[in-house]
């Protein structure tokens, strides 16, 4: 299992690195994308473990969302790493990405991004930001220069969904 997770962790990572060249300086450029797959890897067996339990997954979702609002990270920018997403669930599908299936994970990525981005607006979320915002006043309104550690979490909680729905539709 750990070496399909991370060839499709990999192809996810070479995916939004084509679609965002300077991601991998900017966003990731202190991070080791081989160790980080491994990382992925393992999150990946306990968010299996939970896939069927939203009463546990979605307060995850929720705190993944608020430390994101600690990084300064908004809703927008959450484009690149959907679109690496679909691309990546299409090249492991191949024929199998009908499209209904696109669309589901269309879905999907949307309600993710939905819980998450939800904790925006909470009092915690605006003041996590507004943290943020005083201390690196630029880069939370540019989506490039956002903490690597705001994709790492974002590219865990996306890869999760989209590495456990990959793994059921081999089995």
């Amino acid at each position: 299992m750990a070496k399909n997770i991370d060839g499709f962790t990999d192809k996810f990572y070479e995916r939004l690195f084509t679609i965002k060249p300077d991601y991998k300086t900017t966003l990731f450029g202190r991070t080791n994308v081989k160790a980080q797959s491994k990382m992925l890897a393992s999150m990946l067996d306990t968010a299996v473990a939970n896939l069927e339990n939203p009463d546990v997954l979605v307060p995850a979702l929720q705190e993944l969302g608020m430390r994101h609002c600690r990084y300064g990270c908004r809703p927008e920018h959450y484009g690149p790493v959907g679109e690496a997403l679909l691309w990546t669930i299409e090249f492991y599908l191949k024929d199998g990405f009908t499209k209904e299936v696109k669309d589901a994970w269309v879905t999907v990525y949307t309600t993710v991004v939905n819980v998450m981005t939800s904790q925006n607006e909470t009092e915690e979320g605006k003041r996590l930001l507004a943290e943020y915002e005083a201390r690196y006043p630029s880069p939370a309104k540019d989506c490039c220069a956002c903490s690597g550690l705001v994709w790492k979490a974002a590219a865990v909680g996306v890869i999760a969904v989209a590495a456990i729905y990959f793994m059921r539709k081999k089995q």
